[in-house]
């Protein structure tokens, strides 16, 4: 439940107005910083943390306190019904309103915390929305790199090469693996050492598949022959 409407509210001190609903304090709460807000536009569950709106300092949960004193002062505090001439002090107010206005009062105030709630959720769509641009950001200066890094492969190395390194980013599909590997020797000497080749269709429509070579042999080949594996993969 947010705070109080009246029908002088916008002449009050801007101290008994909570600067988050925009309506006089209810149970007032003060942060580290010294400012006010009602007790429930205050969402300090599950967190150590609260920051104010007003000056963006952060309090810690355990330093919220309720504001008796400013709650006090309240008291004394002129007012004038939203909904009809009555005038009185705020101690009476909520009696006031509960006695004569106890549907309308209702009615208002959920109005109130709907638009409470809604300006929270604005505020944190805000919060999203400037975080998705920032990774859009992040995400359109790695794109340009890698597009530069690109061109500078393609003006350094000779056609050739160029076509050589495509070659190895496009996956068969007729049944046929080229499968190019480098130092064989030294990979040879290391007993536990295991290829496994990239991947290839049968064909167009069939199986994705890749070989696996065991340098040092596998089950009965083991330490005597070369065992390759023909291994039939997921789509």
């Amino acid at each position: 439940m947010c705070g109080f409407n009246s029908e002088n509210k916008n002449r009050m001190d801007v101290k008994f107005i909570c600067q988050i609903c925009n309506l006089i304090l209810r149970d007032p709460i003060q942060l580290y910083c010294g400012h006010r807000f009602c007790e429930s536009c205050i969402d300090i569950k599950g967190r150590e943390h609260i920051k104010c709106h007003q000056c963006e300092i952060l309090t810690s949960t355990s330093k919220i306190f309720s504001d008796r004193g400013m709650k006090n002062d309240m008291k004394m505090l002129g007012i004038r019904c939203f909904l009809c001439r009555w005038n009185g002090l705020f101690k009476n107010y909520q009696n006031h309103l509960t006695k004569s206005h106890s549907n309308s009062f209702t009615n208002r105030n959920i109005n109130n915390n709907i638009i409470f709630q809604l300006r929270q959720l604005a505020e944190k769509f805000c919060e999203y929305s400037k975080n998705v641009k920032i990774l859009r950001a992040i995400i359109e200066q790695i794109l340009s790199q890698t597009l530069r890094d690109q061109l500078s492969i393609e003006e350094t190395n000779p056609p050739e090469e160029i076509f050589e390194q495509k070659q190895d980013f496009i996956v068969p599909s007729n049944g046929t693996l080229l499968w190019k590997i480098d130092n064989i020797k030294k990979k040879l000497n290391n007993i536990r050492f295991v290829l496994t080749s990239p991947s290839f269709y049968t064909s167009p429509d069939g199986y994705k598949m890749c070989v696996r070579l065991y340098v040092n042999g596998n089950g009965i080949g083991q330490s005597t022959h070369i065992s390759i594996f023909i291994v039939l993969m997921r789509w």
